[in-house]
């Protein structure tokens, strides 16, 4: 389990990259 914790973490990390899933986070 521990290895899909990293996968989320990565792609929170690439979300916080991308733009419009930042408005996205606003949103919610």
């Amino acid at each position: 389990m521990s290895s899909q914790l990293e996968q989320l973490s990565e792609g929170i990390i690439a979300c916080c990259k991308c733009p419009r899933l930042v408005a996205w986070r606003e949103e919610v």
